[in-house]
């Protein structure tokens, strides 16, 4: 059987078009997080997200699900060997299950749950298949996780609009949580761990114009990049 040839700029030109194919495959770049990205979205990896000020427990508590990877529930705190990796696009948090599938982390009002505890003024965090709850938008300051109650400015903005940073710094956000999170009743993994269900509010960090919620312990969550 002869072998088939192909002329060298014939071969250019298929390579030519093999890279245009390449390059117009759709990518999405994670918005304001240093690290966090999915291999879906065009990126490598994910990060965990540390709980910092956690004093009620040992080890390092990361924010997990209370069910298996893939399943709707509740968000929480807690010390896990294996915890889930996050990444952040145009303000939404998600979680990274695998290269075909993530979960939206969602915040919404405990009143519209009754396994809730409701709580005046506090919002609860789940994670689900779709996008439900508040319209507010997760960001990034440094290395800490915030959250607003509604939408941002674009961080890289048309001309004339309001950009989210200013000089590289923040401006300011009203009805924001300030990095503020809270870890309240107790909540039991998929894998048996012990955690905290993970709310949020949006009064200000200042400790001294309000009283700690009933059991509920304040922190702050955190991606170093752990997992790049």
């Amino acid at each position: 059987m002869a072998s088939m040839y192909f002329p060298m700029n014939t071969m250019h030109f298929v390579l030519s078009l093999l890279l245009l194919w390449v390059n117009a495959l759709p990518t999405i770049v994670p918005d304001y997080a240093p690290h966090a990205r999915a291999v879906k979205y065009g990126i490598q990896g994910a990060d965990n997200i540390r709980a910092v000020g956690l004093y009620y427990t040992d080890g390092n508590p990361h924010l997990t699900s209370s069910s298996t990877p893939g399943v709707a529930g509740d968000a929480m705190v807690a010390t896990t060997p294996n915890p889930p990796t996050f990444f952040l696009k145009s303000g939404q948090l998600f979680a990274y299950v695998n290269q075909t599938t993530v979960m939206y982390v969602n915040v919404v009002d405990p009143k519209t749950d009754k396994t809730l505890v409701v709580r005046e003024g506090m919002f609860n965090v789940q994670l689900g298949a779709k996008k439900e709850g508040l319209a507010g938008e997760f960001y990034y300051v440094g290395d800490s996780l915030h959250l607003s109650k509604t939408s941002l400015p674009p961080p890289h903005p048309a001309p004339g609009q309001k950009a989210l940073f200013q000089f590289g710094k923040l401006v300011a956000v009203s009805e924001t949580n300030d990095g503020l999170w809270w870890a309240c009743e107790e909540r039991r993994g998929h894998d048996g761990t012990m955690g905290r269900a993970l709310y949020v509010d949006f009064l200000g960090y200042n400790f001294q114009k309000r009283p700690t919620p009933d059991g509920c312990h304040g922190f702050t969550l955190h991606s170093w990049g752990e997992w790049t």
